[in-house]
This record gives C-alpha cells, structure tokens and sequence, in this order.
C-alpha cells in the first residue's frame, strides 16, 4: 500500500512500505510536525502584489509554518493565497509591510491585515470556495487581562484599565454614570475617586455656565467702564471711539490741527514742498548741503546744473522757487530755471544778457511745490 499524505503535507507510511528506511521518514515527519505547531518563518513581500503561501507535501514549506511574518515594501495592497485549497489551518501572521495584506485561500471569504498589525486566521480549505475567516471577528464575551495592541471595531461593555487608549472613528459614543478613573487633559487633573464628581455632574455644570452666558448683556449702555474713577461709561467711550474714527477718516491737509501745526492761518489751502535742495554749485563736484527728495546735482557745463529727484513725479506740471547768492563778483546774477523733467530739473547762472555761462555759484537753492 502506497504512502499518503495529510492536509499538512506530512506522509502516512503505507502498510509494509518503506523497509529499513521509514526512519528517515518518521524524522522528516517530526520536523514538519514542529513547522506545523512551532514554525517561524519570514517571507518578504518587496516589490510583490501577489504571493502564493504553499505548503508541499512531504517537504518543508513555507505555507506549513505557525506564525508566518511579512516584511518589505509591496509597493501597493498584496494579496497571499493560501495553497492547496483543501488544507485546513490557522495561522499567525504578522503583517510588518509598509501596505496592507489580504489572506485568500479560495472564493470564499478573505481577510486583510492592515500595515504593521497582527491577526490571527483559520482557513477552512473548502476547496475552490474556500474562505479565511479572522478569528478575532465577532462577539467576545468574558475577561481578557493582558496587553492589548491594535484595532478594535465594535461595541465594548465592560471594565477596562487603559495605559493608552487612542478613540478614532466616525462616531464615538461614551455613557457612564460615573467616571472611576483619573483623567488628565492639559496637565490639569481629574480624579472623582477623591472629589466625587460624576460625568453627569460635570455636563450639569456646562449647562449652567452656557445659560449663564447665554443670558448676559454685553450692550454698551449695560456694561460698566470704571465709572466710578473716571465718569465714563461704555457709552461714553464708544462714541469717543466713533468720533475719533470719523475724524481720522475725514482728515485732508486744511484740517486745522495741520495749520496748527505748521504755523499756518487764514482759510487759504496748504500744499507741499515735494522737494528741496541747498546746494554748494562752486565745489567740483557740486555738493548738497542738505535736501529732501534730491538723490545728486550733475554739472552739465560751467554755469548749468541738474538737480535729480529721489523720487519721480508722474509729470512736469510742478512749480519752481529758485534763488542763488550774491556773492560773486561777476556779472552772472541771473538764475533761471529750464528743463522740466519728471526726474529732475535744470538751473543756469548767466549774465544780464542771458549770454555768458561761466560762474558756478556757491549757493543755489530750490524748492518745489506740486
């Protein structure tokens, strides 16, 4: 009678078979034997989408192992089928992938394991309809005293003492008469083992202070300004606040704290030196004293300069005021201005004739008014 072989792979010596060598069997047997109860292996599933997690009979096989790992960078989801499909086993498997891993051993039912989690599945092996079930899946009702890592999704009724709990879902209901263990949140403790207060006490105590809230007035004729030091009240402070605003929003240059300030009286309206210059025309190169809104003075030939402005005007519809000194001995006496530029203007010094450009004067001052 020829050997055969169980849905683990491990070989039943036939009646009579194997004379003298059925030792050498029984040992293999027992190795696999040890795969099936206490075998570890690691498989990595880099770079793989798909992977078949075989078991052959007679030999050692990754698929006959206990607690199989995964490890590696699939690159997307994997899937790992179980073969053969009429082998019933459960296993241990540790998904320490970067992606999520779907155990399959036929069309029925699969299970996936999420990325670095742990589960344990049974698969039936029904054949071409097989399925892998998630022994974890279902309703649990007795007492669990250990360390607990990983995802739990469903309904817990019971007593339990986190060390660390996280709460993530769509919707997280929690009822409770009472609340018997600490809590922290923000450093600030709570602990109604010592103070007594309930979870129900504590959703009283909200309410009250939101309806307080909600029935406070915060109008200004109600709320009091320290009135008693100074008179005002929130009415009289909001209508200096309003007329300080208005003030400021309607200020233009004749408003009378300006003419106050720059000296000025009279109705008439004031308007700006946009830019000035005190200029020593007789050094080489020509100096500025002391100016505003004027970068340099370039001498275009003896007698005639041009004043830069820092900042240009958009046009030339500006006014000139020029004087120069007297102290030169010469006849140039005459200081004009010519040469409107948007960027800068231009002076000349000549004689009463308008015909000789030959002095530099040691003072040439400008200011212009637009």
């Amino acid at each position: 009678m020829a050997s055969t072989y169980t849905d683990a792979g491990i070989e039943l010596i036939g009646i009579g078979e194997q004379s003298n060598t059925w030792g050498q069997t029984t040992n293999t047997n027992w190795r696999l034997a040890e795969e099936l109860v206490v075998g570890v292996v690691n498989i990595s599933l880099n770079g793989l989408t798909a992977y078949s997690l075989t078991t052959v009979d007679g030999v050692t096989s990754n698929g006959r192992h206990m607690v199989v790992r995964f490890t590696g960078d699939p690159g997307s989801a994997s899937t790992v089928t179980v073969v053969p499909d009429d082998m019933e086993k459960i296993y241990l498997i540790h998904n320490d992938t970067t992606q999520p891993v779907t155990i399959t051993q036929g069309s029925g039912n699969s299970v996936t394991i999420p990325s670095n989690s742990k589960k344990i599945v049974y698969c039936d092996g029904d054949g071409a309809s097989a399925s892998v079930q998630d022994m974890y899946t279902g309703d649990f009702s007795g007492t669990f005293d250990g360390n607990f890592d990983g995802a739990f999704d469903g309904t817990f009724d019971g007593t339990a003492d986190f060390t660390s709990l996280s709460l993530d879902g769509t919707e997280i209901t929690i009822s409770a008469t009472q609340i018997n263990e600490s809590i922290t949140a923000a450093g600030t403790s709570y602990d109604n083992t010592s103070s007594g207060i309930t979870a129900s006490t504590v959703q009283a105590a909200i309410d009250e202070v939101q309806s307080e809230l909600d029935g406070l007035d915060f109008s200004a004729d109600v709320i009091s300004y320290d009135n008693a030091a100074s008179g005002l009240d929130a009415t009289n402070v909001q209508d200096a606040v309003d007329e300080t605003f208005d003030r400021a929003d309607t200020f233009i240059a004749d408003d009378e704290r300006v003419k106050t300030a720059t000296n000025s009286t009279g109705s008439q309206p004031i308007y700006a030196v946009r830019a000035w210059a005190n200029v020593d025309a007789a050094s080489t190169p020509p100096a500025i004293r002391a100016s505003g809104n004027v970068s340099s003075v370039t001498r275009l030939s003896a007698g005639r300069h041009q004043i830069n402005f820092t900042t240009a005007f958009d046009n030339t519809n500006y006014s000139v005021a020029a004087s120069k000194d007297t102290l030169d001995t010469s006849n140039a006496r005459v200081l004009s201005i010519h040469q409107y530029e948007t960027g800068s203007v231009r002076t000349t010094v000549t004689n009463d004739q308008g015909t000789s450009f030959t002095i530099n004067s040691n003072i040439i001052s400008i200011q212009v008014v637009k």
